[in-house]
């Protein structure tokens, strides 16, 4: 299996890290899809350019996140057959990701739900853009209900002191990747290739999510 990282200069210690984790766990290594070689290759010919130091897509008229935000659509043409998964750079990987893409395509599954209790979520100024609905006051803690771009359900336990208020959008990260857990979505059995989930008091939160940018 082939895996493409979406390189961005800014944050090469991810970078590392998410070749060296993949390594680590699969043997597997990563090719990184770098936005200048793409297009020294004439593959990559998307008109960009930066407004107030922010990448700027010309095209769709919209700003990017990251330099590879284009160039992650190039990974089928790349591959050419088998499997094959795009990843942005921030990541790390704890286990072989062929393990989840094989139990994916046994099952038939085109999506997976992952599941995060409330306290393993932190709000930051960075991650994934959920928008508040309403705050639980529970004495010292607070839920914080709300919802992503794509209408996912998240809760998030915080601090009784930190509250949000409704219709804000705030940015959601996984505190520690350990209590990320997936399920099929059809009998809402945990994957296999998932770790399995402790006994807790708190409730698990899904949200359905692509497989992933697969060929076979």
């Amino acid at each position: 299996m082939k895996v493409y990282i979406g390189y961005e200069a800014r944050e090469q210690a991810a970078v590392d890290v998410a070749v060296k984790t993949l390594r680590e766990v699969s043997g597997i290594e990563a090719e990184l899809l770098v936005a200048d070689r793409l297009r020294d290759a004439g593959m990559l010919s998307r008109i960009s350019d930066h407004r107030g130091g922010q990448a700027y897509d010309l095209v769709s008229n919209a700003p990017k996140a990251t330099a590879f935000a284009v160039s992650r659509f190039l990974t089928p043409l790349l591959c050419q057959g088998g499997w094959a998964l795009f990843t942005d750079c921030d990541m790390v990987f704890l286990r072989d990701p062929r393990e989840m893409l094989a139990e994916c395509s046994t099952k038939g599954l085109k999506e997976i739900v992952f599941g995060v209790r409330p306290e393993n979520l932190t709000l930051g100024t960075a991650g994934l853009p959920v928008t508040i609905d309403l705050v639980e006051e529970l004495g010292a803690d607070s839920f914080v209900h709300g919802h992503t771009p794509d209408g996912g359900r998240m809760v998030i336990r915080t601090d009784a002191r930190i509250h949000p208020q409704a219709g804000s959008t705030v940015q959601v990260t996984v505190t520690d990747n350990e209590h990320l857990h997936l399920f099929d979505p059809n009998t809402g059995e945990r994957l296999k290739s998932s770790k399995a989930v402790a006994a807790d008091s708190s409730p698990i939160v899904s949200h359905e999510v692509p497989v992933g940018l697969l060929e076979k």
